[in-house]
């Protein structure tokens, strides 16, 4: 178990000697100037990414557990949102904002489902024994 709530949660049960199986939640934000992409008549702006996602994997430790494989079907409730540079909100934690009355630019994207692939290697560093 890692929990990093309320931004990362990572569950997962070894149910054989390679493979686990697991749940994860992942909520991020961030902000992006979008000033230098503009036509400059347009008004300055910045995007908005709330990121929230729930998903459920089967990982497959390979190779000495050095080369983890992950299949993940995730739920994904990201969100893009496009503001004048000149809207600002008070206060924001973890895709919670308080007293959020920027006016938006664009329109909300739809939440989706989706499968993910990752592959990782992993270094085993060993400690010297004194």
């Amino acid at each position: 178990m890692n929990l990093s709530l309320p931004i990362s949660a990572d569950i997962n049960y070894k149910v054989l000697k390679n493979v686990r199986v697991g749940v994860e939640w992942l909520a991020l934000t961030a902000g992006y100037d979008l000033n230098e992409y503009t036509i400059p008549s347009s008004p300055s702006s910045y995007m908005q990414k709330a990121t929230q996602e729930a998903g459920a994997y089967l990982q497959f430790d390979l190779w000495k557990e050095q080369l983890i494989l992950k299949t993940k079907f995730l739920y994904t409730m990201s969100v893009f949102r496009l503001y004048d540079d000149s809207e600002k909100v008070d206060l924001a934690i973890t895709g919670v904002f308080i007293n959020d009355e920027r006016p938006q630019l664009n329109y909300d994207f739809k939440k989706s489902m989706g499968f993910e692939i990752s592959l990782a290697y992993r270094f085993h560093i060993k400690k010297d024994e004194d």
